[in-house]
């Protein structure tokens, strides 16, 4: 057991040999194994402990049997008390879900302030064959299936070639103390459910379930990793930064042979659903405009390109005080001065000039609005703004970032864009504010 944990922390380049570990050990066998592993082995590692508060005295007992297992071997220990409950209510997620993201939320805070390399679980071969079994039954793509791997960023599992049997073996022989947790018997959770109704059944038909799947997983894994690469450098080549926007033609993304697969990879990171991109393909050829939400980003189908942008934040008007000669805003920075104009304008639509009395009354800068109007320079009546942005052509993702610079209760500037006809200067030759707007 010992040589075959060290060649499988070897073969897959786990960590190094100087490094420092930080080992998950919830008390139960698994784990405990794996920190005696660890122990015989010489590496140097530390321990931390979760205590969720679910069972009671149970979970006391766990805390003090890892307490009193690493004071025994002089091993540093790191213990950390959570209310679980509480937390899963406020966020409105299970329990079991509440305790992973807690748990490992805490981990990355100890590599960080503590400098590990790495975080060690106790993840065997029956752990992978049941989560690619939950994946089937959930839904999943190329990753999924494939279970989990030895090392998914700073989390590394050495005990991923081993099977449950072997575990129990080791422990037996070394002495290694443990507690079990009755919950795990209990086939109202899913996994515990896969685990003693499911597996069972499906070593009827093969007995050797747990030793073909690893050669499976082994292949699964390869192909997935091939897969990822392939359409990392794919995506490297393609897709466009533009400021706070990611573009990404969509005559390329069509002429791909699976689609789908292709934009999950990207925007599964920003928290798309697979469902939502095969709505999004099913629209590719329809009119431009139509966009999807995730937490955190907003996806365009704009005219050639699909634009993946944050979601806009929702911001209030701001003053701009009389004595500023400039202010800043999300978008950017806007000054003005007070200069003579001589009848020459600037191209460059960044830079306008108001007459020398507006700045007699008050100025104020704010988001675009729905029902706002004004009267782009040069017409003679009012337009809303939103068929002016709709006729400069302007994508849903520059829409929301456009702001409008209001005098005396008017719009005088839609910043960047036009300027108000009644704000227009009336002669070649006076005192004028010039302002300009440099965009972030």
């Amino acid at each position: 057991m010992l040589r075959a944990f060290h060649d499988h922390i070897a073969h897959h380049n786990l960590f190094a040999k100087t490094d420092q570990i930080l080992v998950a050990v919830s008390g139960g066998r698994d784990s405990m194994v794996l920190a005696e592993l660890f122990r015989q082995s010489g590496y140097r590692f530390a321990m931390a402990h979760a205590n969720f508060q679910l069972r009671g005295e149970e979970s006391e007992a766990d805390e003090q049997l890892v307490r009193n297992w690493a004071e025994k071997h002089q091993i540093p220990l790191f213990c950390q008390r959570f209310d679980t409950r509480e937390e899963a209510r406020s966020r409105g997620v299970s329990t079991q879900m509440s305790a992973r993201d807690l748990r490992y939320t805490w981990f990355a805070k100890l590599c960080n302030e503590r400098g590990y390399a790495a975080i060690a679980t106790a993840h065997h071969r029956q752990d992978a064959l049941e989560t690619t079994l939950l994946n089937l039954a959930r839904g999943t793509g190329h990753v999924g299936i494939a279970g989990i791997g030895p090392k998914t960023g700073n989390r590394v599992r050495p005990l991923l070639f081993a099977t449950r049997d072997q575990i129990n073996a080791f422990a037996e022989e070394h002495y290694v103390p443990w507690r079990e947790d009755q919950s795990n018997a209990e086939t109202k959770y899913k996994r515990n459910f896969v685990r003693h109704e499911v597996i069972p059944k499906l070593e009827t038909v093969n007995p050797s379930l747990l030793g073909t799947y690893r050669t499976t997983q082994a292949r699964l894994q390869g192909a997935a990793d091939l897969l990822n690469d392939f359409l990392d450098s794919w995506l490297h080549t393609q897709l466009q930064l533009e400021g706070k926007d990611i573009r990404l033609n969509t005559r390329v993304l069509a002429s791909m042979r699976a689609p789908a697969v292709v934009l999950y990879h990207w925007l599964q990171p920003y928290g798309f659903l697979y469902g939502q991109l095969e709505e999004l393909l099913a629209h590719l050829e329809g009119i431009p405009g139509r966009y999807w939400k995730s937490d955190t980003h907003q996806l365009v189908i704009d005219r050639e390109d699909l634009i993946l942008s944050p979601t806009p934040e929702i911001h209030g008007a701001q003053v701009w005080p009389y004595d500023l000669k400039a202010m800043v805003f999300p978008e950017g920075r806007l000054t003005r001065m007070e200069v003579q104009f001589e009848g020459r304008f600037s191209e460059d639509e960044n830079v306008t000039w108001l007459p020398a009395d507006s700045l007699r009354q008050a100025w104020k800068v704010r988001p675009w609005q729905a029902g706002d109007r004004f009267v782009p320079l040069g017409m003679l009546g009012q337009k809303k703004l939103s068929d002016f942005l709709i006729d400069r052509k302007i994508p849903l993702n520059l829409k929301s970032r456009v702001w409008v610079l209001e005098i005396g209760g008017d719009i005088a500037w839609v910043i960047g864009h036009r300027l108000d006809d009644r704000f227009k200067l009336s002669s070649e030759s006076q005192t004028a504010v010039q302002v300009r707007f440099t965009p972030t």
